[in-house]
């Protein structure tokens, strides 16, 4: 059985999580194989890409395309995003972090890029300590989560865009550790539910606690709370509209 743990997309990805103890058990076991794949790493090269502003323009009919684009060139807005996609390729050596200048040097031409792509459009806002934030959307309210991930948007196009080099597998583990994750994490599972209909997915762990209204219901819940299946109050959203 082929399993993978998936790093559901959110923050830049600084810091790769710790599995878990199931990481180590399932590893024991015969006939398990265990992988890793970051939708994290994956979309954000895809948001520092070329291929975000075909994305960004993707449903616009032909006039609103020009309209856009004319907006676009009044407001100086380029998303030029090749120095970004750079800055992320640099980050994987060593050199970038020889020393915090280097690192924060490294890194600049990202930021700069985020603001142009804040600039240009208005269905999100990335930035690097959270990662997507959809504008319309009740982040304390999992119903509305639920409803926000059927929608045809640019942050469901890029999640999606960010599973392209997924291996096939048995079963896909999630973990979400904010509210931004918990929505891209539903946007990743219907897509894999829709394209892949023989996998099982499971949200494994959450690790974040807050107040959280749950289809009408308020609920407190506590950090590191390890939830195994489809089973939770607050992951509720996953048991009744994506499993």
């Amino acid at each position: 059985m082929r399993v993978v743990a998936l790093t559901s997309v959110g923050r830049f990805p600084t810091v790769s999580h710790d599995t878990g103890l199931w990481w180590d058990s399932l590893s024991n076991s015969t006939g398990c194989r265990l992988e890793r794949y970051s939708a994290n790493a994956a979309w954000w090269r895809v948001v520092c890409s070329r291929a975000f502003k075909r994305m960004a323009l993707q449903r616009l009919g032909w006039l609103d395309r020009l309209q856009r684009w004319a907006e676009w060139s009044v407001a100086g807005t380029t998303l030029d995003a090749d120095a970004a996609g750079w800055a992320l390729q640099h980050l994987k050596t060593q050199e970038a972090f020889t020393s915090a200048a280097g690192y924060f040097k490294t890194i600049e031409p990202i930021a700069r890029y985020l603001d142009d792509l804040n600039r240009a459009q208005d269905e999100m806002v990335v930035d690097l300590s959270a990662g997507s934030r959809a504008s319309d959307v009740d982040y304390d309210d999992s119903a509305a989560l639920a409803f926000y991930s059927l929608r045809d948007t640019l942050l469901r196009r890029t999640v999606e865009a960010s599973l392209a080099d997924l291996p096939a597998a048995d079963v896909v583990l999630f973990a979400v550790t904010s509210p931004e994750d918990l929505l891209t994490s539903v946007i990743a599972a219907r897509s894999l539910r829709s394209r892949r209909h023989g996998v099982h997915l499971s949200l494994i762990d959450h690790g974040y606690g807050q107040k959280r209204t749950i289809f009408g219901y308020t609920f407190s819940v506590p950090v590191g709370v390890l939830v195994v299946g489809i089973t939770g109050v607050a992951l509720s959203i996953f048991a009744h509209l994506v499993f």
